[in-house]
């Protein structure tokens, strides 16, 4: 494998715990990934196509440290994602999920919410000015700073998911689907916008 890669997946896999009976008892483990193998360079971009149920989700999840794999290893810049610490690592690594409503904290503002990961991962002190030209890489206005997840449209939502992702600055953005729950009209616009802001802020 390549030195240079950010992210390596050696011989992983990942299965879940069959519970049966009426005490649900652990019967035996349903293998969702065998064997799996994925080396992603720096700014690059790669797509898992697969059927439903196939463990796309899954891999996701052991990516960020959600799941722990039944065994093989992830490494991240060189190192196993587990040694690292949960604030530096989810620094580095962000996700972008399937349904944006979901995601977001429904009792929270959207500023609130952006000041919130800003914080807990940039050294650097959050402002106004700095939230707005957030929104604005992500193309909505400085309003939405005090307004609620449900004022939004599901394309908003999810722009609002994705300027969250980058509040922490992160190296690279793992997204889960993050079109399918949206309008036919709208999943172009997101994905054109992911594309762009690879290439404004040298993402993988």
């Amino acid at each position: 494998m390549s030195d240079s890669s950010l992210l390596q997946v050696q011989h992983l896999s990942h299965s879940f715990p069959e519970k049966r009976g009426l005490l649900k008892q652990t019967a035996s483990s349903s293998p969702v990934l065998q064997d799996i193998n994925l080396v992603i360079q720096p700014q690059e971009i790669v797509g898992l196509v697969g059927e439903s149920g196939c463990g796309k989700s899954t891999l996701a999840r052991l990516l960020l440290r959600i799941y722990e794999p039944t065994s093989g290893q992830i490494q991240f810049a060189g190192e196993d994602i587990h040694k690292f610490k949960a604030r530096e690592y989810y620094g580095r690594v962000q996700m972008i999920f399937q349904d944006p409503f979901s995601s977001l904290n429904p009792k929270l503002k959207i500023g609130f919410l952006l000041r919130e990961m800003w914080n807990l991962h940039q050294s650097e002190s959050v402002t106004t000015s700095k939230l707005n030209k957030l929104l604005d890489e992500v193309g909505l206005s400085a309003n939405a700073l005090d307004k609620y997840p449900h004022e939004f449209s599901g394309g908003q939502r999810q722009r609002i998911a994705i300027a969250r992702a980058l509040a922490a600055s992160p190296d690279m953005l793992v997204a889960d689907e993050p079109v399918s729950a949206l309008d036919v009209s709208i999943q172009a616009q997101i994905l054109n916008l992911l594309q762009q802001l690879r290439k404004e802020r040298n993402l993988t």
